[in-house]
């Protein structure tokens, strides 16, 4: 099993070099910021950058946002993750893409001592090129737009979206040559 997280690429880069007792706190305090003891994740079976669900899963993250923006995400190994304790629980997500919010999970219960097996994961996964990818913010838009495009509103209701979502979405497709919003 296999949670996708996203995170800042440039914040957990100086801690590559450092072990867990050294790691600058920005990555931990900004990037795997808690809320009830809880971390977003997105569970999945296997991994592929260019798989559908995976590009549907980061459409449902990245149109959830107030606006298009370069995000990086990182695959955790998420049975690495339960044999150290961490609890992994289904807790939908609520995004305008709603047939992908019952991906979403949360790592729970979580103390100190379970953030700081996290945060040493990250830097683990960082060391494999493989397990993480920054996606530029002009790729994010056309990766929704042909979301958008192949599924329509079956997909998300342009009308749920923030306004800055909505004009990047009709200028790539007006870009491309299409007149009207399927």
């Amino acid at each position: 099993m296999y949670l996708l997280r996203s995170f800042s690429l440039s914040k957990w880069s100086p801690n590559l070099v450092k072990s867990l007792n050294d790691f600058e706190t920005d990555p931990i305090t900004g990037c795997t910021r808690t809320q009830s003891n809880e971390l977003s994740v997105w569970k999945i079976d296997s991994f592929c950058w260019d798989s559908d669900l995976i590009n549907k899963i980061i459409t449902a993250f990245a149109i959830n946002k107030d606006a298009p923006a370069t995000l990086d995400f990182i695959f955790l190994d998420g049975g690495f993750l339960t044999s150290k304790g961490i609890e992994i629980e289904n807790k939908e997500a609520e995004t305008p893409y709603e047939q992908m919010n019952s991906y979403h999970h949360d790592l729970t219960k979580l103390t100190y001592e379970k953030l700081g097996i996290v945060a040493d994961h990250i830097v683990t996964q960082l060391n494999d090129r493989e397990t993480h990818k920054r996606i530029e913010k002009a790729i994010l838009i056309k990766l929704v737009v042909d979301i958008y495009l192949k599924e329509g509103q079956e997909a998300f209701d342009l009308d749920s979206l923030s306004e800055k979502w909505v004009k990047a979405i009709k200028s790539e497709i007006t870009k491309r040559g299409l007149k009207q919003i399927p």
